[in-house]
């Protein structure tokens, strides 16, 4: 057994606030005149909230709102830290300063949750996820200012309970909705922050900053609302494709993107915004997903040939965009492949992030009058010809649900079958017509015609015509 040494312990705080303006507290080991800080997860909002000499461990004064907590996790990090001198006393190792600091700081220590939020994202945003910071800082921001309305200090990986959920549901349920701020927010979009809110105490329960058994979620029921997902039929589609437009204006180039992504399987609006000539190859479009990263082969349907047709002329470089939304002399359409937009800095991921999120935004309001043009009576967005493509290929029998999880680039089958069949009322339709009667060859007939395709029905004339 090692000889003990002079060691004490105490407490210390910064003389200068962090970047959050708020002093963090250190236990300070000393030996031989020489120290050593070892952070805690403890802050304050003003230097005065600490006594270094105060009695009976109330080193945090009441003016703080969680002077409680804060005495507790300021005792077990002083006892932490002697607790793993006296361990290497007893492994008869040598006692240092760093041996100390480094025991100690072998477990995460952080116990406020909303430093552990802040800096997850700010890893989000240092690492160029400028798509999921935004999601994710939306939800701390939620939290924030939950934290205020509730009067907390802080809020604690200790404070996350069922009944702490209940309440932050019950907070939700009564902000404004963004879009209308004469309704709030949809129950989905709470389930969302909620769903977000739990991967992040998912990362803290992997990472020791909260146990397995204390994790909130683990007793949590979700609840979502079902909707109806917007989509176009054939006939509407046709509509569209007809419209008589000005060449060159925005309402006809609006039509052509969500025309050319719906003949694409679908293609995802940032993709599709991002899509060049290089990405055209023969009869098929080659591109990596932004948001998954996995690579999309399709090919190029006449329809979609069509449209590129409209677009094409002699001064087009490989490298330009298809479409005329994004500048091709953008610092950050350098950037050609998904793999060298992944290495762009942080500045450039986020211009070219804002500048697909105005054009989206552009374009949506666009195919909002489109719609009340060819008389639509539906919402539609570019996100929609992506419903519209499933719709389609759920109406066509013959295809099966793996090749439309292909061509909808789903990780899972199950997540393929449950986004169709939001479309397939085939089953539903059948028990109808059997409870109210309609089994006659005549209604048969009627029912088959009203679902078959134009293209169903003119092959149908054809075979008739040749009897």
């Amino acid at each position: 057994m090692a000889t003990a040494t002079n060691v004490t312990f105490a407490l210390h705080i910064d003389n200068k606030p962090n970047r959050f303006g708020r002093y963090v507290i250190y236990v300070r080991v000393t030996k031989d005149r020489k120290k050593r800080l070892i952070k805690t997860p403890v802050e304050v909002a003003n230097k005065s909230f600490f006594n270094r000499n105060a009695k009976y461990e109330n080193w945090i004064r009441q003016s703080d709102l969680e002077f409680t907590k804060k005495n507790e996790i300021l005792a077990k990090a002083l006892s932490d830290a002697k607790l793993a001198y006296s361990d290497i006393l007893s492994d008869g190792q040598a006692v240092t300063l760093y041996g100390i600091a480094d025991k100690v700081q072998k477990e995460p220590t952080s116990s406020s949750l909303m430093l552990f939020f802040k800096e997850h994202n700010d890893n989000l945003h240092a690492n160029g996820q400028i798509r999921y910071w935004k999601q994710f800082n939306d939800v701390y921001n939620k939290l924030e200012a939950f934290r205020k309305r509730q009067r907390m200090g802080d809020i604690l990986f200790s404070d996350l309970t069922v009944r702490f959920l209940d309440k932050f549901v019950s907070y939700l349920s009564k902000i404004p909705n963004q879009r209308d701020p004469n309704k709030v927010l949809h129950n989905n979009t709470i389930q969302n922050v909620l769903k977000r809110f739990r991967s992040l105490i998912n990362k803290a329960v992997r990472l020791g900053y909260i146990s397995y058994g204390d994790d909130p979620f683990n007793n949590y029921k979700f609840k979502w609302t079902d909707t109806n997902k917007d989509r176009l039929d054939k006939d509407e589609i046709d509509t569209l494709a007809n419209l008589n437009l000005e060449k060159d204006s925005l309402l006809w180039h609006t039509r052509n993107c969500f025309l050319f992504s719906y003949y694409c399987a679908g293609t995802r609006p940032g993709d599709l915004l991002q899509l060049r000539w290089c990405n055209i190859k023969g009869n098929r479009l080659s591109y990596r997903m932004g948001k998954n990263h996995k690579a999309s082969n399709v090919l190029l349907m006449p329809q979609a040939l069509e449209i590129l047709d409209l677009y094409r002329n002699e001064s087009q470089q490989p490298n330009d965009y298809i479409f005329p939304f994004l500048d091709n002399s953008q610092p950050y359409a350098k950037a050609v492949t998904q793999e060298q937009r992944d290495t762009m800095k942080v500045e450039l991921k986020t211009a070219l992030f804002k500048a697909i999120s105005n054009k989206n935004a552009l374009i949506n309001k666009k195919l909002k009058q489109l719609a009340k043009i060819a008389n639509i009576d539906k919402h539609i967005t570019l996100y929609v010809s992506r419903h519209s493509f499933a719709k389609q290929a759920v109406l066509t029998k013959d295809v099966k649900s793996t090749a439309v999880k292909g061509l909808l680039a789903h990780s899972s089958l199950k997540t393929t079958e449950n986004y169709l069949g939001k479309f397939d009322t085939s089953v539903e339709d059948e028990a109808m017509l059997k409870i109210f009667g309609h089994d006659d060859e005549t209604q048969k007939m009627q029912t088959m015609l009203a679902n078959m395709t134009d293209e169903q029905k003119e092959l149908l004339r054809s075979l008739l015509d040749k009897k």
